[in-house]
């Protein structure tokens, strides 16, 4: 039964006659099966204890995987699951409605899965939690895995000082800074697709190699790879990234979706999946996006300063302006939903409606240009 408390006044909110997201703690900590006594119950059989009899044993902790954006205030995402291994272990439980194949559409909930850990008191749970959550992988669209992380290592989660306000308070966003084992693997693996394509470029007088053009979070990097000895299908290199940074490589196996390196003498296991011109690759530092930039890229046609794009995959429910009309910053343009949620689309300026793209009912694409501001 929920309620809300302001100063003295009491509201009722709604009471939930069902289990609830979070049951799974519950039944770590107490050793029942709250689904099966609920459909016990509905068969009519009685409960064989009381409320008195019931003991809270250890600690428990539930992270929900979802598919959404920290970065882009949560937004909720939409994309393939190309690569979908959930945490295995002792004392570790996953919930999930995911496989490696499905898609994730703008019509269900992006909640993904649950990952639980349980531990004799909080600290040994924390520990087990943080331990699943570097041991899952999801590959293909972007998603909340690094962040769940990165709240379990905070040290404010772990003393315990944890509120409503905690995100208010406390930085844990994690920063698009590029993983240079996630580029080394991403640069192995477009060289030996080239290579098995013949793609490659050839000429017979010695040059210095065409780097590879990678996107991470908005920045350009470029990888330039050399390779120097190939035994058994593996081969040793020296990379470079830009800025100017020069590592020996030596590619030991690739499975894909799973490469296994040695960088400067330290062994690195990987898992690297393609979709289209994204490269996703999981690392020891987490998961990483990288977009695969041709050398000299078509420039894209502006679609204008004032101009709206769609922030994610939905549903145009209303439009609230017309074409000639004049508008003013902040003024609601036009609204979506997507994934339950309703989002307000509004004037980044003043300015003048040129042109409406879409009415209410149709679907689009995340990016699509939806409102053009002159």
């Amino acid at each position: 039964v929920e309620f809300l408390l302001d100063d003295e006044q009491l509201y009722f909110l709604e009471m939930n006659t069902r289990l609830q997201v979070e049951h799974p703690v519950t039944e770590l900590v107490t050793g029942i099966d709250l689904v099966e006594w609920q459909i016990r119950v509905a068969a009519g059989e009685a409960l064989p204890w009381r409320q008195e009899d019931i003991r809270l044993r250890g600690h428990a902790i539930e992270a929900r995987l979802y598919a959404e954006d920290p970065a882009n205030d949560f937004l909720p995402v939409t994309g393939p699951v190309v690569l979908w291994r959930p945490p295995a272990g002792a004392r570790v439980r996953v919930d999930d409605g995911i496989r490696s194949g499905d898609a994730v559409t703008v019509h269900y909930d992006p909640l993904l899965a649950k990952i639980i850990a349980y531990g004799d008191d909080r600290a040994a749970a924390i520990t087990r939690l943080s331990r699943a959550i570097e041991e899952t992988t999801l590959l293909g669209l972007t998603n909340n895995l690094g962040f769940l992380g990165d709240v379990l290592a905070h040290p404010a989660f772990v003393d315990g000082d944890v509120t409503t306000h905690f995100l208010e308070e406390h930085d844990v966003a994690r920063p698009h800074s590029a993983d240079p084992i996630a580029l080394i693997a991403a640069a192995l693996a477009r060289h030996k697709a080239d290579a098995a394509s013949g793609s490659g470029a050839w000429r017979n007088n010695p040059s210095e190699p065409a780097p590879y053009c990678f996107g991470v979070g908005g920045d350009e990097v470029r990888v330039w790879l050399s390779p120097e000895r190939f035994t058994a299908g593996c081969f040793t290199a020296r990379v470079s990234l830009d800025p100017a940074t020069t590592y020996a490589v030596r590619l030991e196996s690739h499975t894909p979706p799973d490469m296994t390196l040695t960088i400067d003498g330290a062994p690195h296991a990987v898992a690297l999946v393609t979709q289209g011109d994204s490269w996703w690759v999981h690392t020891a530092r987490g998961v990483s996006r990288i977009a695969s930039l041709p050398l000299l890229p078509e420039p894209r046609r502006a679609a204008g300063g004032g101009s709206l794009r769609a922030p994610l995959p939905g549903t145009v429910l209303a439009v609230l302006v017309a074409p000639g009309q004049d508008v003013i910053a902040g003024e609601p343009l036009l609204k979506l939903e997507a994934m339950k949620m309703e989002y307000t689309i509004r004037a980044p300026a003043e300015g003048i409606v040129a042109a409406v793209h879409f009415r209410p009912g149709d679907s689009v694409a995340a990016d699509d240009l939806l409102i053009q501001l002159a």
